[in-house]
């Protein structure tokens, strides 16, 4: 309930304040397992995400250390956060990504790992790869947001009115990748491969 009510409250006032504007969302299944993965520059990526999905409902991984704080870790649980520990194996964490997937959800990941302090894309991790390949079936989906570095930059602590896009693209192909060896060679192979896609949107 309170995901919706965010929802219908944070899209008029992104409207006005980032000229908020979405392009590509006829490329997102309306239904069924999808995996959004998406660079990463800014703390307000995953609510971008989130308006930019309109109705459909999106989860997402946020870092532990964020649900130290009891309420502030409630109200994010409530916005579908769950959190992972970065650095490190997380099978908890791992399992619900797998779980949210296979239930049909739209879950979304940061394979870069970490914000970056300028907006250009940086390497991806193996980890991304793990998961995607973990849930086969999944429509793994590119996302490029441009314009939140500059709103609400690393280490920023105020926002700035600047326009920022959403660009989804087309189901990137996996079929060659999941038919090699599950081994981390394999999933940093995903990763790149979706990390490139990305970089094209």
């Amino acid at each position: 309930m309170l995901y919706n009510f965010s929802h219908f409250i944070l899209w008029p006032v992104f409207r006005w304040v980032f000229g908020f504007e979405v392009v590509g969302w006829e490329k997102v299944p309306r239904e069924g397992p999808v995996i959004l993965c998406c660079n990463h520059a800014s703390f307000l990526d995953p609510p971008i995400v989130g308006l930019a999905m309109r109705k459909r409902a999106v989860w997402f991984m946020a870092r532990d250390t964020l649900f130290r704080q009891p309420l502030f870790g409630a109200l994010i649980r409530l916005l579908h956060a769950f959190p992972v520990k970065r650095g490190g194996v997380d099978r908890r964490a791992w399992k619900l990504f797998q779980d949210l997937v296979g239930s049909g959800r739209a879950v979304l990941v940061f394979p870069e790992g970490t914000r970056s302090p300028d907006g250009t894309l940086r390497a991806g991790k193996a980890g991304t790869g793990m998961l995607i390949r973990r849930c086969p079936g999944a429509a793994v989906i590119p996302v490029r947001i441009r314009g939140s570095e500059k709103a609400l930059p690393k280490g920023g602590k105020w926002f700035r009115r600047t326009k920022i896009q959403v660009a989804f693209g087309s189901a990137v192909p996996l079929e060659g990748e999941f038919a090699l060896a599950d081994e981390r060679d394999t999933y940093q192979k995903i990763t790149d491969k979706v990390m490139a896609a990305i970089g094209r949107l």
